[in-house]
């Protein structure tokens, strides 16, 4: 018998509706892990690669086969190189089968350059071309040529970056492109629909700028954001726009929306709890309707509620995981739910826990 608690109150313009309505619990990982990247594979499944195990950076990489019975996390075979707070990307080689690319983060000697690529039919990793710089805490992106950029990030001295580089998978070749007016740990990057890239905060900043791939050139004169953020997610929405949420820096419990036709930010309703190293994943309701899930920690640590974000009507929705984390990976799968995997439970606690988000 299911339970359906309906006891519905307000706390910052948000709604609360208790455990058993969204999150399910699902197959646990087989190893603990934070600070790893995931991404859907062309069959479905949701390939989960390195983080911090045990302490260490790990080459550890498993897949997720939602269409299971059960459901069932297996490894597949480890990566060459140990990678935590590393970025993945889908990528297509020239005889047109798929790729994912996981670049650079940082091994037990610190940041790398290291790069190599999944292949899903033969579950095996081969290297990539490494990159220029060394790098970690740096944000990614495919654009719409299927190459590869990466924005920022640390060196293995700790030193923020302003480098960019563009990974091309039918050369395999990485080349350096404009710099960005400042360093940014941990900031993040969304593809636009006109094709351009807008990267914002990290290293706790406001600052935005707009990065044109066809002409290698970025526009700096983007507002500000309201809040210093880094550490925080962000996703394009379905009218073109940009939503941001959380972070560390001023904005934990805020968030924002970028307009790329006047290349400005408005605020949001506030959030009801703060979050930060935060995933947020666009999804769709029973309704048509598509809203933004916030799901990470508060400031001070692993949280046990996610938040949904209806931005035509600005209000949020907040749901009751299973399990409080921070530092997960969140994927959106091919049946509309959002697959959260691992994480922190604490500062010197991670776990196997996953579990998936139905959308009301």
């Amino acid at each position: 018998m299911a339970f359906f608690l309906a006891t519905l109150f307000f706390l910052v313009s948000s709604s609360i509706v208790f455990a058993g309505t969204g999150w399910n619990t699902t197959a646990s990982t087989n190893i603990a892990r934070t600070e790893q990247a995931a991404i859907l594979l062309p069959s479905g499944k949701v390939l989960l690669t390195g983080g911090v195990y045990s302490g260490n950076p790990s080459n550890q990489a498993e897949l997720y086969d939602p269409s299971a019975s059960p459901s069932s996390w297996v490894y597949t075979t480890a990566m060459k190189d140990a990678h935590k707070d590393h970025t993945i990307n889908l990528i297509t080689l020239s005889d047109g089968s798929p790729r994912a690319l996981v670049v650079g983060g940082f091994d037990i000697n610190g940041a790398t350059t290291a790069a190599e690529m999944y292949n899903p039919a033969s579950g095996t990793w081969a290297q990539a071309k490494y990159m220029n710089h060394i790098r970690g805490l740096h944000a990614s992106v495919t654009l719409n040529d299927g190459t590869v950029m990466v924005f920022g990030g640390s060196n293995q001295f700790g030193t923020a970056l302003k480098t960019v580089e563009r990974y091309d998978p039918i050369t395999n070749t990485w080349a350096d492109k404009a710099q960005m007016s400042t360093t940014r740990v941990s900031p993040i990057a969304v593809l636009l629909n006109d094709g351009k890239v807008l990267v914002a905060g990290g290293n706790s900043t406001k600052s935005a700028d707009i990065y044109d791939p066809a002409m290698d050139q970025w526009d700096t004169h983007v507002q500000d954001m309201h809040y210093t953020r880094s550490h925080f997610g962000g996703v394009l929405l379905p009218n073109g726009k940009v939503f941001v949420a959380g972070g560390s820096g001023t904005g934990p419990g805020t968030a924002e929306i970028f307009d790329p036709s006047s290349k400005t930010w408005s605020l949001a309703t506030s959030s009801a709890y703060m979050h930060a190293n935060d995933t947020v994943t666009l999804v769709t309701t029973t309704g048509g309707a598509q809203e933004a899930l916030v799901v990470g920690s508060t400031t001070t640590g692993a949280f046990d509620k996610s938040e949904l974000y209806d931005y035509v009507n600005d209000t949020w929705t907040t749901y009751m995981m299973g399990t409080g984390r921070n530092n997960h990976v969140a994927v959106l799968l091919n049946n509309g739910n959002v697959l959260v995997a691992g994480g922190a439970t604490s500062t010197s606690n991670w776990t196997t826990s996953s579990e998936y988000f139905v959308a009301p």
